[in-house]
């Protein structure tokens, strides 16, 4: 991984100014659902595309905003429908390729049931830089 940020480094740098840069990702990892009854937690494989301040995830249906970048990854949140949930947020780790992204529903459904769906997943580099 620290030869991909030092490599990220120099193509950024060789860039005219105000170009961007795309990073597309391959992941993989689980998706868990909380709400009435245990939890259901199903595999799943996604593709990750950064580009600019925007972070599109192959499972949902609009793109998502950088909120915050940190010396170890970014903030992210998404816009979703309010049927899909009405906060979604996510943290995608630089050094480690991990990214969680939790979508809560609230107000409850129309039986009384918040729900929260986790994704914990494993990404690295879809295609070399070059």
């Amino acid at each position: 991984m620290k030869v991909l940020i030092a490599v990220m480094s120099m193509v950024a740098s060789i860039l005219p100014a105000g170009a961007e840069v795309r990073v597309m990702l391959a992941c993989n990892g689980k998706v868990e659902i909380h709400g009435a009854g245990e939890p259901v937690s199903e595999p799943i494989n996604a593709r990750v595309t950064i580009e600019g301040n925007r972070i599109n995830l192959s499972f949902m249906s609009a793109p998502c905003n950088v909120t915050a970048i940190e010396p170890n990854g970014i903030q992210f949140s998404c816009n979703s429908s309010n049927a899909v949930a009405t906060t979604a947020e996510g943290y995608l780790n630089r050094l480690t390729g991990g990214l969680d992204l939790r979508l809560s529903k609230s107000p409850k459904d129309a039986n009384g049931i918040s729900t929260t769906t986790d994704y914990a997943l494993s990404c690295k580099r879809a295609s070399p830089l070059f």
